[in-house]
């Protein structure tokens, strides 16, 4: 009778681990769809990542516009003040 208990308790182990496995196995499935999906997910944000960089140098380039527009215009009234003062000068000399 021992021996045959033995062998009952092996077959129900036995079955128990084959069940455990089958559950494993299927999360062992499911995690590579994840990682798969996950890579995926990367490649899309490699790709997003290169386009805010390329709209940001965009928006950096269109930012600076105005900056020279209101620096060549300061540049312009400094001349034009100058230019007054210096032939204000030379007509009273003159």
């Amino acid at each position: 009778m021992d021996t045959e208990n033995r062998v009952v308790e092996n077959e129900q182990r036995s079955k128990s681990n084959t069940h455990r496995l089958d559950r494993l196995e299927k999360r062992v499935d499911e995690q590579d769809k994840m990682v798969t999906a996950i890579c995926g997910l990367q490649k899309d944000m490699e790709h997003t990542k290169s386009d805010v960089s390329t709209i940001k140098t965009n928006v950096d380039k269109l930012l600076e516009k105005p900056a020279k527009r209101w620096d060549g215009v300061v540049t312009a009234i400094i001349t034009a003040l100058i230019s007054v003062l210096v032939g204000a000068v030379l007509g009273r000399l003159i």
